[in-house]
């Protein structure tokens, strides 16, 4: 089963993985006794959190590693570059640009 990724006790075939990002911890924690170092995002905007690195299930699959951003991107999917426009009640924490998107399902 070359094709399908085993996180956890997950199994998720690579066709739905969109890309891998560094799993940044909320501000109140979650209740796990596991390290969590990356997220799984799918196609349907969902996710799955890993104890690997995003480094390592890149490497691992065959992901694009985008060293800057600490994310991998499935090279089987087409991403689009959008340009970022915060709602009006939306204030992000950082000064965002743009942002990625793909296809929905």
């Amino acid at each position: 089963m070359q094709n399908v990724i085993r996180i956890s006790k997950h199994l998720i075939p690579i066709e739905q993985i969109a890309l891998f990002e560094p799993f940044v911890p909320p501000a109140n924690p979650l209740r796990s006794e596991r390290e969590f170092k990356a997220r799984v995002v799918l196609l349907d905007r969902n996710s799955v959190l890993s104890e690997e690195t995003p480094e390592q299930l890149a490497d691992d699959h065959g992901f694009r590693f985008l060293a800057a951003d600490r994310a991998a991107a499935n090279p089987a999917i087409s991403f689009r570059v959008e340009t970022f426009v915060p709602a009006e009640n939306f204030t992000p924490s950082k000064a965002y640009t743009s942002r990625l998107a793909w296809p929905p399902l």
